[in-house]
């Protein structure tokens, strides 16, 4: 990764982003053993795009690849399953989050004390410190690390927030009206009552990451 103009390294930051990348990438690594990982590698077996960027810098705060994308034996401790992956887990959260759990209670936390942490401490916007919040409570839930039951229940990252006018209708139980929707060129537009998804034409790559979307979605209704 680039450093700073300066000189200076860019600051770490803690993952955010999906929890099913992280899941994926753990797979992922259990079924080889890697020397590098960069986002070319992410890009093929795990997410691509700039997402590919957001879990490479999510891996590297973890310590399991250094900034050139050569991995560490952290990321090697991670290819068990079992006791011994939570063992060696717990330690990588531990390392990686040291200044973080060394200021927040996270048994007695609440969700909005870490989202306040990550917005303070690195000027994440609310979206992105609400997802950085669900990574560490995938991340300590598989280590085996104590969170509060609010922590670990807490419903945090909102995909999309329905208009006010919408929203006053349901709860009148009235719609607010449609609107005749016409796709651009080159665009594909599917619609099925109050759903819209806007799709480049013939684009597979883009359906697959909807998919994801909407997967991860689903994902984060069950928890």
């Amino acid at each position: 990764m680039d450093g700073s103009e300066s000189g200076t390294p860019e600051k770490l930051k803690p993952p955010y982003g999906n929890v099913i990348w992280y899941e994926k990438f753990f797979e992922l690594i259990r079924g080889k053993s890697w020397e590098k990982i960069d986002t070319a590698v992410i890009g093929a077996n795990v997410i691509g795009g700039p997402n590919a960027t957001i879990l490479f810098k999510g891996i590297l705060f973890l310590g399991l690849i250094e900034e050139n994308g050569k991995t560490t034996p952290k990321l090697e401790s991670l290819r068990l399953r079992g006791d011994e992956f939570k063992q060696n887990l717990k330690k990588v959260v531990e390392d990686a989050y040291a200044d973080f759990l060394k200021t927040v209670a996270v048994e007695q936390a609440k969700p909005e004390n870490i989202v306040n942490y990550f917005i303070k401490s690195y000027g994440y916007g609310e979206f992105t410190a609400q997802q950085a919040l669900k990574i560490f409570v995938y991340l300590a839930r598989e280590a085996s690390i104590p969170i509060s039951q609010e922590i670990s229940s807490a419903k945090t990252e909102k995909l999309s927030t329905p208009s006010r006018s919408r929203a006053e209708g349901r709860r009148k139980g009235t719609e607010a009206p449609s609107t005749n929707l016409k796709a651009p060129e080159g665009i594909h537009l599917l619609k099925d009552g109050d759903i819209t998804i806007w799709l480049p034409e013939g684009d597979k790559k883009a359906a697959i990451k909807a998919k994801d979307l909407i997967d991860y979605y689903m994902k984060h209704l069950e928890d």
